[in-house]
């Protein structure tokens, strides 16, 4: 019982002595990895014969990868910056007059935003909250690919104006101090990419590391 009494003493110490490392740093350098789902996009009303002939993109997952920095002010509110790159991944785009299909890489993107965070409790597990916006930027060159019918499918990449939309995002995070400065990151986060004619959105999720200071 004296010995439970004295861990469960030492515990409650190292809690209190992480919450006040976690309320004392006031800048973070994050580097994260994750996963970026993106949403499907397209009707297939929206077909063009020799325009639009694969009109629905259908929903896929790109890799993540982020870097940011997080200036804290007071004791629960912070604002952050951030960059982060989602590589492409492989679709099939169908047809709708025919059935006929195609294989194609969904381009990268690049994203520098902004995002202010509100983390209520400052505890050695920090829950918090942020939102934010920035520019979306489309990284996609010129591509070719053959449909399983034969045809051609010329891609060309976007004018240099086209590649930059702005974008939105809302998410949920918890910070983990596990050592005087430095710990981990979990976060999921909802975003909107409004593209022209229509809003592209997606959900991530990532983990990583942090340095305090």
């Amino acid at each position: 019982m004296k010995a439970r009494a004295i861990a469960l003493g030492i515990g409650l110490i190292l809690a209190v002595q992480g919450a006040g490392q976690a309320q004392a740093a006031k800048n973070f350098l994050f580097l994260s990895g994750g996963a970026h789902y993106h949403f499907q996009s397209g009707e297939t009303g929206e077909y063009v014969l020799g325009e639009n002939d694969f009109p629905v993109i259908p929903a896929h997952t790109g890799f993540l990868l982020g870097f940011s920095y997080l200036r804290t002010f007071g004791k629960m509110f912070g604002a952050e910056i951030d960059a982060r790159f989602v590589s492409s991944s492989h679709v099939v785009l169908t047809d709708p007059s025919d059935g006929d299909t195609v294989e194609i890489s969904a381009g990268p993107h690049a994203s520098f935003t902004v995002s202010a965070l509100f983390a209520p409790f400052p505890w050695a597990v920090r829950p918090y909250l942020l939102a934010g916006g920035g520019l979306d930027v489309f990284l996609a060159g010129d591509a070719s690919y053959t449909s399983r019918y034969g045809y051609v499918i010329d891609v060309p990449a976007p004018a240099f104006k086209e590649r930059f939309d702005p974008e939105a995002h809302v998410g949920v995070g918890v910070l983990i101090v596990l050592g005087k400065r430095w710990g981990f990151r979990l976060e999921s986060r909802y975003g909107w990419i409004f593209d022209r004619p229509r809003t592209l959105s997606g959900i991530s999720g990532s983990a990583g590391v942090f340095l305090s200071f």
